[in-house]
């Protein structure tokens, strides 16, 4: 049978909920206080399902998203909106389609004949923080953390003076929630491109003292002239030739790059001041990263619902949640604040969002409801490099690729003394996309009590869309030691920046958006339930769900399908190749099922 886990209003209100992700959120019980959960807010699990696996309600009608079931920290009403909430475990009744182990269903608060307000703050200051380790090794102050929430809501009935008086038939209640969070704190260590090196300088290479590595500076070999080789030297790529069979480059005297023979585009993004400093003089893992998602974060909440008693018979209500939402979300490697140089990695995700909640119950007699609801959601994510569509391929001299973002250059490759940085060596974010999903829900039901039978049928329509929209991608740049090393001391000799401002690339990419696709799936469903009380400890529920589900399809046929009958021209006619399904005039290879008859059966 179904359990019921019921939070009055009054346990909502008095319960502590800590701010996380933007916001205080509305299944923090869920996931801190009830039986059965694992997880978190975002990512959680009930009575062994997987994660997002539940129904997020509000207002009884599905959040919507087609991704993401069972996380709303991204779109929310208000905690100071929600009245009370119930999560419903174990077997379903069939009204319920698209949790698998549970759904927890949200009512938001409607006003009264009485004006009613409350508030609610939280805040975090670094002032009373303690320094963490690593502002403590640098002797820095302790760094940014900041944390503003704050919350009003106000309700009750809809009054204009002279003009309109609402009580006994119009109410409202109005929430908005901000929240202001800056963070800088810093819990690891990358590598940056040193001031000399952005000079062309690479002479403290030599230095073991300065690199960490005894060999630096050290007679590692000879090459076929009977030249000493030395660990870090520099050598000119230009110089390439064989004596007696060996491969033989001049080294750059002094180990110093001349600015002369630099790549125009590299002495762009220097000369522009692209490349940061680095705070500390040393060679490797000189500048702290921050340690947290988001250093700068803003997210603005507003919502109103309205309840309209048409007669004794019909009511009405309307409730709309609008959500702005912006945050720094970018990769490990980001250091300093928002938005940084093109070389730093900084991202903005921008994520807002609609909820929008209609409905009208009809009191046909005092055995027979009829209730009809629509809900529309939306939520949008584009998450792009901060310097997104500012230029910058055209503004350091690049050509041939469109000015989405900052190119990448990437040095993770080769020994890390000579510029092989790791998972950390990447310079230039080119995120770039953006998709916009949610649906559209209509539910019409019926209630019948007779006797000891209460039975409940009905429809539900779902309506899913997602929308990609991606833009077209700017180069990433590989570079290791390889163009600026003697070859056969590869792991000796040579360095990756220095390859950089020579302009030899070891390898690129360049991402191309062909298309953006549309996809969208429809869900139908009828349902009849009838809870049936057969004794004062016994009732039965019968329930029967029948799901229509057309297949998932692309706007403009952009799918395709392996056929291993057709002759693949592009392989002399052989068999085996895609149908693309905008050619044969469909939107998807997928037939419409019909056979998902779900019984549920519960004591």
């Amino acid at each position: 049978a179904e359990i019921g886990h019921y939070v009055s209003t009054k346990e909502f209100q008095t319960w502590p909920v800590p701010v996380g992700d933007g916001q205080r959120q509305i299944q923090q019980f869920v996931f801190s206080s009830l039986p059965g959960t694992t997880g978190n807010t975002f990512e959680g699990a009930i009575n062994g399902g997987r994660n997002y696996s539940h129904e997020i309600l509000i207002e009884g009608i599905p959040l919507g998203r087609n991704l993401q079931g069972g996380s709303n920290n991204e779109m929310s009403p208000p905690t100071e909106a929600i009245s009370e909430f119930k999560l419903q475990t174990g077997t379903l009744g069939a009204e319920f389609g698209g949790g698998q182990t549970a759904v927890a269903n949200f009512v938001v608060k409607s006003g009264t004949n009485n004006f009613h307000g409350s508030g609610a703050v939280y805040i975090q200051d670094a002032k009373f923080d303690a320094r963490p380790f690593v502002a403590k090794a640098l002797n820095q102050a302790t760094p940014i953390r900041e944390l503003q929430n704050g919350a009003v809501a106000i309700g009750g009935p809809v009054v204009v003076p002279r003009l309109f008086n609402g009580r006994n038939r119009s109410f409202f209640f109005a929430t908005f929630e901000k929240t202001h969070q800056e963070e800088q704190t810093s819990t690891a260590f990358r590598t940056l491109p040193t001031r000399e090196f952005q000079n062309g300088d690479f002479s403290r290479l030599f230095d073991p003292a300065y690199t960490g590595d005894a060999r630096s500076g050290t007679i590692v070999g000879t090459d076929a002239l009977g030249r000493p080789i030395r660990f870090g030297q520099i050598y000119d790529p230009r110089t390439t030739r064989t004596v007696d069979g060996r491969i033989v480059r001049d080294p750059f005297p002094n180990n110093v790059v001349p600015r002369a023979l630099w790549d125009t585009v590299a002495r762009n993004t220097i000369d522009q001041g692209l490349w940061d400093a680095p705070q500390l003089d040393r060679l490797l893992n000189n500048q702290p990263i921050l340690g947290t998602c988001c250093p700068v974060f803003d997210q603005n909440t507003f919502a109103v619902k309205f309840d309209q008693v048409i007669n004794t018979a019909h009511k009405m209500s309307f409730y709309v949640n609008r959500e702005w939402r912006k945050r720094n979300n970018s990769p490990a490697g980001r250091y300093g604040v928002p938005p940084g140089s093109p070389t730093n990695l900084y991202q903005l995700q921008n994520t807002p969002s609609w909820m929008i909640r209609a409905s009208e119950n009809w009191v046909i007699s005092d055995r027979l409801l009829h209730r009809f609801a629509f809900g529309y959601n939306r939520f949008a994510n584009e998450n792009r490099s901060v310097h997104f569509n500012a230029g910058w391929p055209s503004r350091i001299g690049l050509t041939n690729q469109p000015d989405t973002t900052f190119p990448r250059f990437d040095f993770r490759t080769g020994a890390t003394v000579l510029g092989g940085l790791g998972n950390t060596g990447i310079f230039g974010s080119i995120s770039r996309g953006a998709s916009y999903e949610g649906s559209t829900i209509v539910q019409d039901d019926l209630t019948f009590i007779t006797g000891r039978h209460s039975i409940k049928g009905g429809f539900e329509g779902r309506f899913y869309f997602v929308d990609n929209e991606t833009a077209d991608g700017t180069a990433t740049y590989n570079f290791n030691s390889a163009q600026t090393n003697l070859p056969g001391f590869d792991q000796t000799t040579g360095h990756a920046y220095a390859s950089f401002l020579l302009g030899a690339v070891q390898t690129s990419s360049r991402p191309v958006q062909a298309v953006n696709t549309d996809y969208y799936q429809r869900d139908f469903a009828f349902y009849l339930q009838d809870d049936f009380k057969v004794s004062s400890k016994l009732t039965l529920n019968l329930g029967l769900r029948w799901d229509i589900v057309p297949g998932f399809y692309e706007k403009n046929g952009y799918v395709t399908n392996l056929d291993l009958n057709l002759a693949n021209p592009a392989a002399g006619n052989r068999p085996g190749a895609l149908r693309f399904a905008d050619q044969e005039d469909r939107k998807t290879f997928i037939d419409t099922y019909y056979g998902a008859l779900q019984p549920r059966l519960g004591v």
